[in-house]
C-alpha cells in the first residue's frame, strides 16, 4: 500500500472507533460477516461488520470488504449509515448510504489507486429466535470505478 491508502485506512480506523465509542453502550448491536459478489467482474468478496445503534432507527455500520479479482488486489473501507423502515412484517428493511475508500492494485506492472466512493444501499434482514440475523443487501458503489454489490450476511 502506497503512503496515501495508508494515511486513509488509519483515518478511517480512527473514525469508526471513535464513532463506535460515542454510542451508547446498551445499543450496540452486532458483529457481522459479509460475503458476496461485485457485479462488475463477477469477482466474489468477504468481508466484516459492526452495527451500532445511533437512536431512533439510524445505525451506523462500518465496514471493510475484500474482493478477489484475478491478478489485482482490492479492498474496500466503508462508512455506511442506514435507516430501518417502519414495517407492517417481522423483517428488517433498511436504506441508507455513506461514504467509501476502495483501493486497487494490480498484480504486475500498473499502479495502484485510492478512490472516495458514495454508497448507497438498500438491505433486509431475516430475524430468527437466536441473536443471528442473515440478511441480504444490495449496494452501489459510485466512484471513478462504479460498481454494484450483492452481498449475503450474518449479524451476530
Amino acid at each position: 500500500m502506497n503512503k496515501l491508502t495508508m494515511r486513509l485506512s488509519w483515518l478511517f480506523i480512527m473514525t469508526s472507533f471513535s464513532a463506535l465509542n460515542s454510542a451508547d453502550a446498551q445499543n450496540r448491536d452486532a458483529f457481522g460477516v459479509r460475503a458476496g459478489i461485485y457485479a462488475d467482474g463477477s469477482d466474489l468478496f468477504v468481508g466484516g461488520e459492526y452495527l451500532a445503534s445511533l437512536g431512533s432507527s439510524f445505525y451506523l455500520n462500518p465496514n471493510v470488504e475484500f474482493v478477489l479479482p484475478d491478478h489485482a488486489s482490492l479492498f474496500t473501507f466503508n462508512m455506511d449509515v442506514h435507516y430501518d423502515i417502519p414495517a407492517r412484517t417481522s423483517l428488517y428493511i433498511w436504506a441508507g448510504g455513506g461514504l467509501g475508500i476502495v483501493y486497487f492494485n494490480p498484480d504486475g506492472p500498473g499502479e495502484s489507486s485510492t478512490d472516495a466512493a458514495l454508497n448507497i444501499l438498500f438491505g433486509l434482514g431475516f430475524p430468527t429466535s437466536s441473536r443471528l440475523i442473515p440478511y441480504i443487501q444490495a449496494k452501489g458503489i459510485i466512484s471513478d470505478n462504479s460498481n454494484f454489490v450483492l452481498a449475503f450476511g450474518l449479524r451476530f
